[in-house]
């Protein structure tokens, strides 16, 4: 299904008729279709009305793939004029089901390492408990007769599993949801004017969307899936925003810990536990390290996923006997199994968790978890590529992004590369750049060695050609900017994607193009322009903003120095409370012996 009011008919709809629902986005591969049809066996497809041509589709597939099994399934299409007259003469009565909280909800499908995703299977009961903690979190007990109806925002897509974050508490409080659609998801300036219109106060927004020139009005901002800078957080706190530090994996329902960023300006600190769940830090003998000990997270509890469907040894290895259940939790037959989730984490002094970072080859990219193991299978599938290894590195702008390695016999069109793997996975996981190898680096024991491998070359293709006016100056600096490069190397022919830029950095791109040249692009024309000439050409003065850009004011003397109020904030509190440490930066330098003092 598109993104549409579809979704929720047709999720609400599978779990009232006592069903399990998974989601799949039509902008999926062939291949992720065929995979996640056969491996739940589903019995019916919903579909809309746009939408369905793709199912016959898959059926040419099949047919030219040579597929000897059928697959057999159902097709409803939500939008159909005689599908909806059929259903408007049904009873609107809920249905009795018999559905109890061990039964299925839904399988999300995430990447997984052998080459296929993998389907983690969620039950009733991990949902309910996240929706009982939310309602604590966001003050959504409708039991309070004082408490107004909020507008709270559905950001996520739903083939990820923060949808369900977004949208059930909402309805089962008796709140009001607010569907985004695609468009506004990548504009932050259309979606601050969004939020604002429809006076929404909390939303769950992906760091790496967010930035401190256009602050989203909320009055709850979570942030989950990466980790976000501590001057962004404080520039949102600094703006009244209460901002929350989410953590949890798919196989845990959603959330498993979170924290509230003002209590200790720790961006890291993703909290503690939420109601009837489990988290232990743990060496590789399944020990409890010490407070301040950097150990692996497990996760136990409610919200504990059932497993991945079909894989039995995959579910074993990952969800492992708890063996700090209690006595009473086995007479409940409660917490009995506690999931490895591959992350470093260590308590601090306080109770509170600290998020370090992967112990393995899964990544996150702009809020999806990756295994980089199926990208590589991808690229091997690739006529003439031998091996491949693919890596997540962060740019000079801190954001993330793939480069895939590999070993074949000549060097490979990056663009042929791009389409092959396009066909195949989801845009998130297609590499932004690609390095030719004649072999691998190994380490003395004959491994692969990850830190040898060379840095990908972001130049572009094109003979450099420079500015040639003052736009194209100022494009060219901006683009530097952003994709973290020496603007002087910039050609006014340079793809901005073959500099290394995604759909992520083409938001930051048209936000500083605004705010620093005045004048308002879309990401539909970066895509589409794509170097800084094509993009001058296509600007020129059309865009240009309407209303009056600010001006810098001129301050003769420091009586003329006007503060905001977030700074007339600080400056009240320092002298109220006679000096404060709370903004001191504490850094530590290693001096060599050789070192000049007197410079």
């Amino acid at each position: 299904l598109n993104r549409s009011e579809d979704m929720l008919i047709g999720i609400l709809g599978v779990l009232k008729a006592g069903g399990a629902y998974v989601p799949m986005d039509p902008g999926y591969p062939m291949e992720r279709f065929d995979h996640i049809l056969r491996d739940t066996g589903a019995g019916l497809v919903l579909v809309e009305e746009s939408t369905k041509d793709i199912l016959y589709e898959y059926r040419q597939y099949l047919s030219l793939s040579g597929s000897s099994e059928e697959v057999e399934f159902s097709v409803v299409s939500l939008d159909n004029v005689s599908v909806v007259d059929t259903l408007s003469g049904c009873s609107i009565t809920n249905p009795v089901t018999g559905v109890k909280s061990d039964n299925l909800a839904y399988v999300i499908y995430t990447s997984g390492t052998t080459g296929k995703p993998k389907g983690v299977m969620i039950e009733h009961s991990g949902v309910v408990n996240l929706i009982i903690q939310q309602s604590v979190i966001f003050d959504l007990n409708s039991s309070i007769s004082s408490l107004r109806q909020k507008n709270i925002l559905w950001y996520a897509n739903y083939v990820f599993d923060a949808h369900v974050w977004d949208l059930y508490c909402v309805l089962a409080f008796g709140h009001t949801v607010h569907l985004l659609n695609k468009e506004k998801q990548v504009d932050l300036e259309g979606l601050q004017q969004y939020i604002s219109e429809k006076s929404i106060e909390i939303a769950t927004i992906p760091p790496a969307l967010l930035n401190k020139e256009i602050i989203l009005p909320l009055n709850k901002l979570v942030v989950a899936g990466e980790i976000t800078s501590s001057s962004l957080m404080e520039h949102y706190k600094n703006q009244g925003v209460d901002i929350i530090n989410a953590y949890g994996p798919t196989e845990s329902t959603v959330c498993v810990t979170y924290h509230y960023y003002h209590e200790d300006g720790n961006p890291l600190n993703i909290g503690r536990p939420i109601s009837n769940t489990s988290v232990y830090v743990l060496d590789r003998y399944l020990r409890p390290v010490p407070v301040g000990a950097v150990g692996e997270l497990y996760i136990g509890g409610s919200g504990l996923s059932r497993g991945y469907l079909n894989l039995p040894e995959l579910t074993n290895e990952r969800f492992v006997a708890n063996p700090f259940q209690s006595e009473y939790d086995k007479e409940l037959g409660y917490n009995g199994r506690i999931y490895k989730t591959g992350d470093l984490g260590r308590y601090l002094p306080g109770g509170d968790l600290e998020y370090i970072g992967r112990n393995d080859f899964q990544v996150k990219i702009r809020g999806y978890r990756i295994e980089l193991g199926e990208i590589e299978s991808a690229l091997v599938g690739y006529e003439g590529i031998r091996q491949s290894v693919v890596l997540a590195k962060e740019n000079n702008s801190g954001l993330k992004y793939l480069v895939g390695y590999y070993i074949s016999d000549r060097a490979i069109n990056a663009e042929d590369l791009s389409l092959y793997l396009s066909g195949l996975l989801p845009e998130y996981m297609v590499p932004s750049a690609y390095v030719h190898l004649e072999e691998f680096p190994l380490t003395i024991n004959g491994k692969l060695d990850r830190r040898a491998l060379p840095e990908p070359n972001f130049v572009g293709d094109r003979e450099y050609v420079g500015a040639s006016n003052d736009l194209e100056k100022s494009l060219v600096a901006i683009y530097g900017d952003v994709l973290g490069l020496d603007s002087t190397s910039i050609s006014i022919h340079d793809d901005f994607f073959r500099l290394g830029g995604n759909s992520i950095m083409a938001i930051k791109l048209i936000s500083k193009i605004h705010h620093s040249l005045g004048i308002k692009a879309s990401v539909a024309e970066v895509f589409t322009y794509k170097s800084v000439l094509g993009l001058s050409l296509a600007l020129g003065d059309v865009h240009a903003c309407d209303g009056p850009l600010l001006e810098r004011i001129e301050v003769m003397s420091p009586e003329d120095q006007l503060l905001s109020f977030a700074q007339e904030r600080l400056w009240f509190i320092e002298n109220y409370e006679g000096g404060s440490n709370a903004y001191n930066v504490p850094m530590v330098f290693r001096l060599d012996a050789g070192t000049d003092l007197s410079v």
